[in-house]
């Protein structure tokens, strides 16, 4: 069972622009504080200055996801481990989640799909391989997608493969002996029965 996470209305306002180097880990850890102390959220237990002096928002009990790219979430990662002596969850920065972007998910998985499928020679040996796919789609290809195919040329053969596969396991669901299947081998079958049957 999942339990539904109960609504609340929540302030926003737009950031102002930082004047903070954020590729150093220093940065980074500059750029957190700054950008909760703009939103009005602290810990209360602490001494604060400012607009929020008096209204400072405890998050204490929740999380705060942190969205950005690969050095991003390693500088984090580099804050959580420099804060981990701390003696307050809020000092510790313990509400702190990273979330990689989806291009950098993309580009992980890519990756992964081929070290794991593409770059062991044995795995070209079998006729369902996906190297053996790559050979039928693009044969003057092979070489450099078996070497270092880059993101672009991977993340293509990942998506016309995906593609063709999927449009021969439709084939294949069409040709089993069902009923409504059968009439699809008619000459004149309406398009109204194609559209029936692929639901």
């Amino acid at each position: 069972m999942v339990e539904q996470i109960s609504v609340k209305k929540m302030r926003w306002g737009p950031a102002q622009s930082l004047d903070i180097k954020q590729s150093t880990t220093a940065g980074n850890i500059q750029v957190v504080p700054e950008l909760l102390e703009q939103g009005g959220v602290g810990d209360p237990s602490e001494k604060v200055e400012g607009i929020w002096e008096h209204n400072v928002l405890s998050i204490i009990a929740y999380v705060i996801l942190f969205h950005g790219d690969l050095g991003t979430g390693e500088r984090l990662m580099a804050i959580l481990q420099r804060r981990a002596i701390e003696d307050t969850p809020w000092r510790r920065y313990q509400y702190v989640i990273y979330v990689m972007g989806l291009f950098h998910l993309k580009m992980a998985a890519a990756d992964a799909i081929w070290r794991i499928f593409i770059q062991p020679k044995v795995g070209h040996e079998d006729q369902t391989s996906l190297m053996h796919y790559i050979a039928l789609l693009r044969p003057k290809e092979t070489g450099k997608i078996g070497s270092d195919p880059g993101f672009r040329r991977m993340h293509e053969v990942i998506a016309h493969a995906g593609a063709a596969l999927r449009l021969d396991a439709w084939r294949v669901e069409v040709l089993l002996p069902a009923p409504c299947f059968l009439k699809l081998n008619a000459p004149r079958t309406s398009w109204y029965l194609r559209v029936k049957s692929s639901a």
